[in-house]
């Protein structure tokens, strides 16, 4: 009898150990390709110049090497402008300001920041993850769920006008990552009910709503439901209650800019009832998911998914699937504000990198927990078995039918254009032109741009010299003019 006894504690202890070290494999490799993705990106920024918008807010009355001492009531002082003529957006408008490289050594500056902004979220997106699988108790199932998230939205789309542009940086990149800081640390506020998580929560929710409308409005649409949980769960603090109603108040601060109303009037032509705005934002998420599946491997990551699902199905709940189900309008309450604003389902890059995070968290959540729901209806080992083997060769059925490879992928086109000197010499070409323009004051310019590199940020000047983004150009370098050749 005790023999049998020890025997089973072997069987036990064998193993946990055996899954104790299958869980540090696969943290190392998740570990392994996020440092990947991390020193790619950080690579690429020192590439990265000025576009667009970055001249039109650098401040033309403020020199180059400037100080913060300088551009502190500068930037305090077009903000309060701005929100009454251009629009809400008050951290990122302030932050444009505050931190323009085009004030402060250019170039060098320009990098950093955009290195600093890319760590910023990077670092959100796995902490928010973490947390919010965490309450799961899903342990590896979470670490891997995580990685297949960060890996489909980083590596299955280019996000050039967030990454890799200072504006597009300050306006929806680091509001995003702070929406994401916020709802991490007020996770923390709910289990561990300490100040300081409630004073960073606040904090980060101000600067997340403080960002363009659509991270505002997802920000208050996702507080609101967790509020609404919380209430349900009869879980709600005082303290919570105003941390949420505190938030929602800078969010509507926001909303309620008069900058937003001029702004939107010089879209009337296209405007569109609310209804339309949504039925418009359903269908750009429809046409998101669509390209997802065809044009990239994100369905071999959902196979991954829901393999994950049938493998660790513990503490599996049928209401989790329901929740899941509330996930997938984060992403078309996330396109509502821009679509009602631009009048039009098709939005542009940077508008998608907010609404795309959210879809891809909301479906890999929804097929994890359908796959945890299909492997709790097997009561059986057979069944079970029969069903992963299944799954499997689906897996390898779309790895053999679907087109997409590694060298498809952002972070490998990226590394690639990084080392064999293609974004080494656009850069270059860059910086000569950036020189030419400044020592050519007064005169009338035309500049030949360099071939675009697929999947980073394409210098944008017209052949018209009087259309907006040529005349901010010449105004910040003193030409008469500029236009391309």
């Amino acid at each position: 009898m005790r023999l049998s006894k020890n025997k089973e504690i072997k069987k036990v202890f064998h193993q946990s150990r055996k899954g104790a070290l299958a869980y540090v494999a696969i943290a190392c490799i998740i570990i392994a390709i996020m440092v990947i993705i991390l020193i790619t990106f950080i690579a690429v920024m020192r590439y990265t110049f000025f576009y667009t918008d970055d001249y039109t807010h650098s401040g033309l009355q403020i020199q180059m090497n400037s100080s913060i001492r300088d551009t502190f009531p500068f930037a305090l002082k077009r903000t309060a402008e701005m929100y009454e003529t251009t629009g809400g957006s008050y951290s990122s408008i302030f932050f444009e300001f505050l931190l323009d490289p085009l004030c402060f050594n250019g170039f060098l500056t320009l990098h950093f920041w955009l290195g600093a902004s890319f760590c910023y979220f990077f670092l959100s997106m796995i902490l928010f993850l973490s947390i919010f699988f965490r309450r799961f108790k899903c342990g590896l199932a979470g670490l891997l769920l995580i990685g297949c998230i960060c890996w489909a939205f980083i590596n299955y789309k280019a996000w050039t006008e967030t990454f890799f542009w200072f504006t597009g940086a300050m306006a929806y990149t680091m509001p995003l990552a702070s929406l994401l800081y916020m709802f991490y640390f007020l996770f923390l506020v709910h289990e561990k009910k300490k100040i300081i998580f409630c004073l960073l929560s606040f904090l980060f929710g101000i600067l997340a709503m403080g960002g363009v409308l659509c991270i505002a409005f997802v920000g208050c649409y996702g507080l609101i439901l967790l509020l609404i949980v919380y209430i349900r769960e009869k879980s709600l603090t005082r303290i919570e209650v105003v941390l949420f109603l505190g938030i929602i108040a800078f969010g509507l601060i926001n909303a309620l800019a008069p900058g937003n109303y001029a702004r939107h009037s010089l879209y009337e032509g296209n405007s569109i009832s609310v209804l339309q705005g949504f039925w418009y934002a359903i269908r750009a998420t429809i046409i998101q998911l669509e390209k997802y599946i065809k044009d990239t491997g994100f369905s071999l990551v959902l196979a991954v998914v829901f393999l994950i699902g049938i493998h660790m199905k513990e503490g599996y709940k049928s209401s989790q699937l329901r929740k899941s189900l509330i996930y997938l309008t984060f992403p078309v309450v996330a396109l509502f504000p821009a679509i009602l604003g631009y009048g039009s389902p098709y939005m542009p890059n940077r508008v998608l990198f907010v609404s795309n995070f959210f879809l891809i968290f909301a479906l890999v959540h929804l097929v994890w927990q359908v796959g945890r729901s299909v492997a709790m209806y097997i009561n059986n080992k057979t069944g079970e078995k029969t069903l992963q083997i299944t799954t499997l060769l689906t897996l390898f059925t779309l790895l053999c039918a679907i087109p997409y490879r590694i060298e498809d992928g952002e972070v490998y086109k990226l590394g690639k254009a990084s080392t064999d000197d293609s974004l080494e010499n656009y850069y270059q070409e860059m910086v000569s032109m950036d020189s030419y323009l400044r020592s050519a004051r007064g005169e009338d310019v035309r500049v030949v741009l360099p071939e675009p590199i697929d999947g980073f940020l394409e210098f944008w000047l017209e052949d018209d010299p009087t259309s907006w983004v040529n005349r901010e150009i010449a105004v910040y370098y003193g030409n008469s003019s500029v236009t391309k050749i």
